[in-house]
């Protein structure tokens, strides 16, 4: 009598033992899983592209997405590699939101809208002339209609906020173009950037 009792209090501590290595595995993992955190304001021209790519940063200094509107949001533009993968597409970087507030410093900053290219018709809409340097060489981009896959996140968390695909409709040529490019892609409107997440940024955060 007294060693199966004894056998049963074995086997349920082996059992407690399972469940809490089972609940810790589980932690660490859904812990690798999540956004690093950092407090340090990144600078350099594309300050939130960690807050974009997987896993991510959280800058858990930067202002909550809270309160009233406006809330400053900035920009970082990827393409789809492959695979699953994004890289940074420069081409498009310089293109801003339809939403402006002013000087803001990177700590006012408080949402990041991640946009990734991940179709473009084959077709072209428009060819956008450059001009030459200095011995007149010139040369003409092709554009073509462009699909976007956008995630608006809060920095200071990561957490997705709203996403939306948008396929651009804006066909105004880059001012300028790189030596070895020969196309150019089209980008969402104002209209189309207000209509799919003007009430994230311009109401109330929560």
């Amino acid at each position: 009598m007294g060693i199966d009792r004894s056998r049963g209090r074995v086997i349920v501590l082996i059992a407690l033992v399972v469940v809490v290595a089972g609940a810790v595995t589980a932690w660490v993992v859904l812990r690798e899983r999540g956004p690093h955190e950092e407090s340090q304001v990144p600078g350099g021209p594309h300050p939130w592209r960690a807050v974009c790519t997987e896993p991510g940063t959280a800058y858990t200094s930067v202002a909550a997405y809270q309160g009233p509107g406006p809330h400053p949001t900035n920009v970082e533009v990827f393409r789809d590699a492959g695979g699953g993968d994004v890289v940074p597409d420069d081409g498009l970087s310089a293109t801003v939101l339809p939403w402006t507030f002013g000087p803001v410093d990177y700590a006012g900053i408080q949402l990041v809208a991640c946009v990734v290219r991940v179709a473009a018709a084959g077709e072209s809409v428009r060819d956008c002339a450059y001009g030459g340097s200095g011995n007149g060489a010139s040369k003409t981009a092709a554009m073509h209609r462009a699909t976007y896959a956008v995630t608006l996140r809060e920095i200071r968390t990561r957490r997705a906020v709203a996403s939306a695909r948008i396929v651009g409709d804006e066909l105004l040529c880059p001012a300028g173009i790189g030596a070895f490019v020969n196309d150019v892609y089209s980008w969402p409107s104002a209209a189309q950037w207000d209509a799919s997440f003007g009430r994230y940024v311009t109401g109330a955060g929560s």
